[in-house]
């Protein structure tokens, strides 16, 4: 009895099928002589050419990229190749956030507000409500380093969202693991349990990734900008 075809690999299969009917060239698991020496290492699901522009395709399951989001992928490496593109294609269902219809998406600003009252807080011998207040913060400012790298927005969990990040190279990988457990701590706390042993380093450390990670209101304003200008182009 044959294997029963992944979800991934029946994707990937529709997606092949895709391209050469716009006549594309395509390579399904291409093996290492395939491919440049740069992608070497990589095991993309396909590879597509037309002409001198080549893109290489990524199909993976939402659940393992959570598992493993493995920093420094393939979007990185081809960032700043001419005539390489890359696009990922995600199966499985989507870990989604039920939100308000009133949500909006925390700006640098607000992110800013939050980092000050957790800190207020902190003076005020309540850590476990400042780390609530912190993990906001991080959340808003993943997203914004997400929609720098080209992300498309997403109203996905933390585990969803912030190994997205890293996979994107967002986030680093030495930052995913302290941000792991640190959310293990902001989950007991936001879901009512009780945490015995809990020190507001964690949330001065949780502060400190956020300072670090937030970007600038220059690169904001110039992302913008560079956004605001292909928009007027392409209409």
């Amino acid at each position: 009895m044959a294997p029963i075809m992944s979800m991934a690999q029946q994707k990937a299969r529709e997606i092949a099928a895709q391209y050469r009917q716009g006549n594309y060239e395509v390579i399904e698991a291409p093996a290492p002589e395939k491919l440049p020496d740069f992608l070497q290492g990589f095991h993309p699901e396909l590879l597509v050419r037309i002409g001198d522009y080549s893109k290489v395709i990524e199909v993976k399951s939402r659940a393992s990229l959570v598992k493993t989001p493995s920093g420094g992928g393939l979007a990185s490496v081809l960032a700043d190749k001419p005539n390489w593109g890359h696009e990922l294609f995600l199966v499985g269902r989507a870990e989604l956030l039920h939100l308000a219809d009133d949500a909006l998406a925390f700006d640098r600003e607000a992110v800013l507000q939050n980092l000050a009252k957790s800190k207020s807080l902190l003076a005020s011998d309540l850590p476990q409500e400042a780390l609530l207040i912190s993990w906001a913060a991080l959340e808003a400012t993943v997203r914004l380093r997400n929609r720098l790298e080209g992300v498309p927005p997403d109203f996905i969990t933390a585990p969803a969202l912030l190994s997205l990040a890293v996979y994107h190279g967002a986030l680093s990988v030495n930052d995913y693991q302290p941000l792991l457990d640190i959310m293990e701590r902001r989950n007991a706390v936001a879901h009512g349990f009780q945490l015995s042993d809990f020190a507001p380093s964690t949330v001065r450390q949780l502060n400190r990734i956020v300072k670090r990670l937030l970007p600038s209101a220059k690169g904001l304003e110039r992302f913008d900008q560079r956004a605001a200008k292909a928009k007027a182009e392409a209409a």
